[in-house]
């Protein structure tokens, strides 16, 4: 089987239930009590793990009111560049963080100082 096909296969299996478990994507949101309940129920359809979840939940800031529950590499990213993240908020802060997150996979987690286009900036740099 191909992965793509595999891939389309599994996202008709969440579709299909989360029609028939809340209707739509937008009910699923309202019926949440707050943002861990939200996480929670994304998590409950089949192959949908913590990080799924999150860069869905990073991806809907600027649609949802969904508090900034930012992954531990971005905040490394942050602290070595110096950057408040609650400066920013919504759309704002989702492309932040997704900016962090490939920074930190790119240059900081493989030591990649001297190639890092931020590494003037930085406080870690070698």
């Amino acid at each position: 089987m191909r992965y793509d096909f595999s891939t389309a296969t599994k996202l008709l299996e969440i579709m299909t239930n989360l029609q028939q478990n809340y209707g739509s994507l937008e009910n699923l949101y309202c019926q949440a009590s707050d943002g861990k309940d939200l996480e929670k129920r994304l998590q409950e359809f089949k192959d949908i793990g913590p990080t799924t979840a999150q860069i869905f939940l990073r991806e809907l800031r600027g649609v949802w009111q969904v508090p900034p529950k930012v992954t531990e590499m971005a905040r490394t990213s942050t602290a070595n560049l110096n950057i408040t993240l609650g400066q920013f908020e919504g759309e704002r802060l989702a492309r932040l963080e997704t900016a962090l997150v490939k920074l930190y996979l790119r240059y900081c987690k493989k030591r990649g100082c001297r190639l890092c286009p931020m590494a003037d900036s930085c406080t870690k740099s070698d």
